[in-house]
Formats: structure tokens, C-alpha cells, sequence
């Protein structure tokens, strides 16, 4: 600090947690502050410690990736509480409400179906699935998703607990817009006609 001529310019260093580092501030006479990110996955951490879970990183959904929709919603809900929790203590703001969390929750099992059939259509050791598979592969997502939507329409979905924000009300009205104005009968018949499309190519 005196060769470079700056020890009247800190007033304090920045770092992790580890020991030696910080004995090595504090042995300077320096006042060492923990690195804010480093604190909170140490937090994030022991809360996973507390819950007996296993270490595990949310997943992003990526676009050109099969079924990383369903892997990023499926590893949310499974890390539910931990996700509420840690949100409530840093980012309060993006936290989902009661109706969210039920549409996330209710998408998971439609989702599954598309990544049973495309898991089982690019591991199949031929190569190609023969017709008879297609057929039985079209009808049990349509048998699913039936099943999904008799479920929801048999148990409505109950009220949030509190207003969504404006911003959040508008996002969702207008995913609901586009996608009546596209399948007004069937909310997921776009995506089973896309996939009877795919299976049924040629290969």
C-alpha cells in the first residue's frame, strides 16, 4: 500500500471467506469485508444442509434444448422450499405466488409426457420408431393431456393469496391472449400436432 501510495485511499478489502485471506487483511490492520455472493451460497448452503437436501443448481430453460423446460421446472419445484425461502431473504421481489407456483406445478406432468416420448424416440437403437410405436406415442400424450385438462376443469384452480403486480397481471394476460387466439378448444393442441408432425417424418 505505501509503494504504491494508496494506504490513505483503502479503507477496506473485499474478499471470500476463506481463513488465510482474512487473517492476512486483518494481520495488515486492515478492515476486511466478505464478499456478499460468496456469503450467500454460503447461506444458500446451510439451509440446504438444514433441510437435508443435496446440493443441486437450479437449471435454465435453453431453447434449443429438448425438454430443458420441463428439467428447469421440474428442479424448481423439487427445490420448492429452498427457492421460497432464499427469495424471501434476497430477491422477496421475484417471488412466485400461490396461483404461479400451481401453474408450474400442474405444467410438470403435460411437460413430462413430450420428455418420455422424445426420450424414448432419440435413444431408440434402430434409429427410426416403427409406425405401430408412433400411433402409441401420439395417443399417450393426447390421453395425458386430456387427463390433465379433466383434472383442472374437476378442481379449479383457487384464488391467490394477494394481487399479483401489474407487471406480472399484463405478462400473463397477454400469454393468454396469444395462445386462445391460436388454439381457442385446446390449450396444448398446438404442441401435439407439432409432434405428430415430427414422429411421423420420415427418417
Amino acid at each position: 500500500m505505501e509503494k504504491w501510495k494508496i494506504s490513505n485511499k483503502v479503507t477496506a478489502i473485499v474478499s471470500d471467506n476463506v481463513n488465510n485471506i482474512v487473517a492476512a487483511v486483518q494481520s495488515g490492520g486492515w478492515r476486511h469485508i466478505g464478499c456478499f455472493a460468496h456469503t450467500l451460497n454460503l447461506v444458500v448452503q446451510e439451509m440446504q444442509k438444514q433441510m437435508n437436501l443435496p446440493v443441486l443448481k437450479l437449471k435454465q430453460d435453453v431453447v434449443t434444448r429438448w425438454n430443458s423446460t420441463y428439467d428447469m421446472l421440474n428442479r424448481v419445484v423439487s427445490r420448492k422450499d429452498a427457492v421460497i425461502a432464499t427469495l424471501a431473504l434476497v430477491r422477496h421481489e421475484l417471488a412466485l405466488n400461490t396461483t404461479e407456483w400451481q401453474v408450474v406445478e400442474k405444467a410438470i406432468p403435460i411437460l413430462k409426457s413430450f420428455y418420455e416420448v422424445t426420450t424414448e424416440i432419440s435413444t431408440e437403437k434402430q434409429g427410426s420408431v416403427r409406425l405401430k410405436e408412433k400411433v402409441g406415442l401420439s395417443s399417450r400424450i393426447n390421453v395425458r393431456t386430456e387427463n390433465s385438462e379433466s383434472r383442472s376443469t374437476a378442481q379449479p384452480r383457487p384464488e391467490a393469496v394477494g394481487e399479483p403486480s401489474n407487471s406480472s397481471a399484463s405478462i400473463w394476460q397477454k400469454f393468454d391472449e396469444e395462445v386462445s387466439a391460436l388454439v381457442p378448444c385446446n390449450p396444448v393442441a398446438a404442441g401435439i400436432v407439432e409432434l405428430d408432425k415430427y414422429i411421423q417424418e420420415p427418417y
